[in-house]
């Protein structure tokens, strides 16, 4: 074949199917030496431009150093790709700093830059690719069948490299008088896929990244969920200045006033959604939680006001796998964990290095570390399970030592000032009133049943104003027993108190040491028991006597006198002798007597009774079982102290919100235990005067319970209160920062600091126990169990 048929044939026919950008033959024909210069286009992703001549452009060879080649390659934008010898990248890729002399310059200069463009030896090209959206010509080539298209390229490439002489450098700088056109790319599709496989591609006005792309809120159909357009995995750009929009909120639209069904479903722990709920996609959960806002993120947010992200490992290292300087591909890597935070170093192809740290710290100590062990202790989790579920996870989170640390150098002094603020603001308010004069509940809670308490706490209420004044913790140690734990409690809060308050009367419950404590230390004020209490404890043993033999026609009347008991003390105010006469005429009104009960109290004051009731017949077993416990002396003489107005019924409700910050089933130290004490006096505090809930039309909201003691078969409606509010969470958070920042800013002067503030901490229960050596135990053990 005629060589130069044979040029023309590369050309027409393999042009297209090339994936060289320049290939230059030295042909031998008849003796002379020839070169054929086939074509020369930009090697470079996108870009067109051919040699020729008045073209302006000059091409320059893949250097042979191997860093200086790879960034190149990665330049080009090409899948695969090898340089040969015969690849160029033009001029337009390079900035003037890339040259031995700056041809702007030269021509500012008045003089005419006529010769050839030198490289510098380290040039890299600089100038972002301009990839056009569209190639408009796509579709004016036929497609040609892959496999036959194969097998024509590699015979015409036999034919010609058979016959190429070797390689020889000095043709490397030959000039090119004619160029060739590339085939451009089409777009193709397979019929079941149906995914767009060409390169993701740039306009002119967007020089970012292909890879970095704004956060967009892309629709789906229901029904076929593809993206019509799959190029590369999107990421949030780094180089936007502008404010990123449509991203979730940060506060759900969940607290406008839903109506009574509604706040059943999200209360119901048996739940189950109807049919509507069943037709919501999973991307649509009903409830808001995902908004279209604008939320600007700063780099001058306080740490406690900062807003805390769950970002994916895959998610960051997209994000971090493009430099910041030249968009050119990078590898993260981690170089050190510190609880919650990560320190990370990327390094471009180019050679520029950045680093990125997820959080702020304070010195050495991140801000998330300690701020997440304060929201553990304030919302009353249990650290152990906490971190459990953070691993659960895979989230990167602290051990429970660094937990401990931080919850006791900062986290429970924080809790602990944040109490004794709020106590003194409340104190002084009193004291600053028009009377000092306060009705206060007292009630103790203990850490676990029987007599093996550890714990004993006896909290003061004013019963007025619904608000914590005072808790004292004792432990079991500090007194002879743990029935003492109650009347220790009580002297020191009435000690404390004593400076800032005039308790005039106080409501309990019929502890014997109490009585006799306030019988004769505090004669002067008003001791009071609480109505429930008694009544509770009557209801009790008459429900043991109803399980006696012969005692079934008690159990009708057990609710009766509980209300009995209530009536008494609301109708009699302070007379004493007048609530014990009311109280023992009930022992005539199961007897169907309701005259001539006592001086005090002749008769029954409610109408004639005409309907038929289970009437106890006097003298009977089941009479002789109730008179016995209504009329035991030592009720009958506590009767005469029932309160009349106030009762400890809140104090009940804040044992509840104690439970939950501080559990019975786990055990803390002394200093863990006061603050969350505290934590739950703040809380309890703070929505104490909650108003009752009301629907959109003004309605108010009531929700349907079923008492424990009732066993199912009653129901009673409870009001519906206001969602809790949590500022004094907000205080903590602040108090710790605080405590971090300035006043103790390492953990050496925060131990320091500790052992001062525990210096009143009692000593632990096992200190006065025997010391036993564990490898002893062992021994006893293993031999004990080999014994068997």
């Amino acid at each position: 074949m005629h060589n130069s048929e044979l040029i023309k044939r590369l050309y027409v026919r393999g042009s297209s199917q090339l994936s060289a950008s320049v290939l230059c033959l030295q042909l031998r024909y008849r003796g002379y030496t020839r070169f054929y210069c086939i074509m020369v286009n930009c090697a470079a992703f996108g870009c067109n431009n051919k040699a020729g001549k008045g073209s302006g452009l000059s091409f320059f060879h893949f250097p042979k150093d191997s860093n200086l080649r790879k960034q190149w390659i990665y330049y080009c934008r090409r899948k695969d790709f090898t340089p040969g010898d015969g690849h160029r990248l033009c001029s337009v890729h390079f900035s003037n700093k890339c040259y031995d002399q700056d041809p702007e310059m030269l021509s500012t200069l008045g003089l005419e830059y006529s010769f050839r463009k030198r490289l510098k030896p380290d040039a890299v090209p600089d100038i972002p690719l301009l990839l056009e959206e569209e190639q408009g010509n796509s579709e004016k080539h036929s497609k040609v069948r892959g496999a036959y298209a194969k097998r024509q390229r590699a015979e015409v490439l036999n034919e010609a490299f058979n016959e190429t002489l070797p390689y020889d450098a000095s043709l490397e700088n030959i000039s090119i008088p004619e160029t060739l056109p590339t085939e451009p790319s089409k777009e193709t599709r397979n019929k079941k896929v149906q995914v767009d496989i060409h390169p993701p591609q740039r306009t002119r006005s967007n020089q970012t990244d292909e890879r970095i792309v704004s956060l967009k809120v892309k629709q789906r159909s229901f029904a076929t969920q593809t993206d019509e357009s799959i190029t590369q995995v999107q990421s949030i750009s780094l180089l936007s200045h502008q404010v990123m929009e449509d991203i979730p909120s940060d506060e759900p639209e969940d607290n406008d006033e839903d109506s009574t069904e509604e706040e059943d479903e999200d209360s119901d722990e048996l739940y189950l959604p109807d049919d509507s709920d069943l037709e919501v996609d999973d991307d649509e959960d009903g409830e808001g939680e995902v908004q279209t806002a604008t939320y600007k993120l700063r780099q001058d947010t306080a740490p406690v006001d900062e807003k805390q992200f769950l970002v994916s490992e895959t998610a960051l290292a997209e994000l971090l796998s493009v430099c910041r300087y030249c968009s050119a591909e990078c590898t993260p890597v981690i170089k050190f964990f510190r609880g919650t935070f990560i320190y990370t170093s990327s390094k471009c192809l180019n050679g520029h290095e950045f680093t990125w740290s997820s959080q702020p710290c304070h010195n050495t100590l991140p801000w998330s570390n300690l701020f997440t062990a304060t929201a553990i202790l304030t919302s009353g989790c249990n650290a152990t399970k906490v971190l459990q579920v953070f691993k659960n996870m895979n989230l990167q989170m602290f051990t429970a030592r660094t937990y401990n640390r931080l919850q006791a150098y900062y986290v429970v002094p924080s809790a602990t000032k944040t109490w004794d603020f709020e106590q003194s603001q409340l104190l002084t308010e009193i004291k600053d009133g028009p009377s000092q004069d306060v009705v206060v509940g007292g009630d103790a809670r203990c850490d676990s049943p029987g007599y093996s308490a550890k714990y004993g706490t006896y909290t003061i209420m004013d019963l007025e104003r619904n608000k914590i004044l005072d808790f004292q913790l004792v432990q079991s140690n500090e007194v002879k027993g743990s029935s003492h734990m109650e009347l220790a409690g009580l002297k020191r809060a009435m000690a404390f108190l004593k400076d800032h308050v005039n308790i005039k009367t106080l409501v309990t419950d019929r502890h014997s040491m109490v009585k006799k404590y306030m019988k004769d230390c505090h004669a002067e004020k008003n001791h009071y028991f609480d109505v429930w209490h008694i009544a509770k404890g009557v209801s009790k043993k008459l429900e043991t006597a109803s399980k006696r033999v012969s005692g079934e026609q008690i159990r009708p009347w057990i609710k009766s006198i509980a209300n009995h008991c209530h009536w008494t003390a609301s109708s009699s105010e302070d007379d004493g002798e007048l609530k014990q006469a009311k109280w023992a005429s009930v022992v005539n009104h199961i007897a169907n007597k309701h005259e001539n009960h006592s001086r005090k109290y002749p008769r029954c004051e409610h109408a004639p009774i005409n309907d038929e009731r289970q009437w106890i017949k006097e003298g009977s077993v089941p009479y002789k079982l109730m008179k016995d416990i209504i009329l035991s002396p030592f009720l009958v003489k506590d009767i005469a102290k029932l309160s009349p107005a106030h009762q400890t019924y809140s104090l009940e409700v804040f044992h509840s919100v104690v439970n939950h910050y501080a559990p019975k089933s786990t055990h803390f130290y002394y200093p863990a235990m006061h603050a969350r004490l505290s934590v739950a006096a703040l809380h309890f505090n703070e929505n104490s005067g909650r108003q009752q809930a009301t629907s959109k039309s003004g309605e108010l909201q009531y929700g349907i319970s079923y008492p424990k003691a009732k066993k199912g078969l009653e129901a009673v409606v409870k009001p519906k209160k206001t969602p809790p509010t949590f500022n004094y969470v907000t205080i903590i958070k602040q108090a710790v920062h605080e405590r971090r920042s300035s006043e103790c800013p390492s953990y050496r002067s925060a131990a320091l600091d500790i052992s001062v503030l525990n210096e009143d901490v009692p000593v632990p229960l096992t200190q006065n126990f025997e010391h036993f050596e564990k490898a002893a135990l062992i021994r006893r053990h293993s031999s004990r169990y080999a014994r068997r």
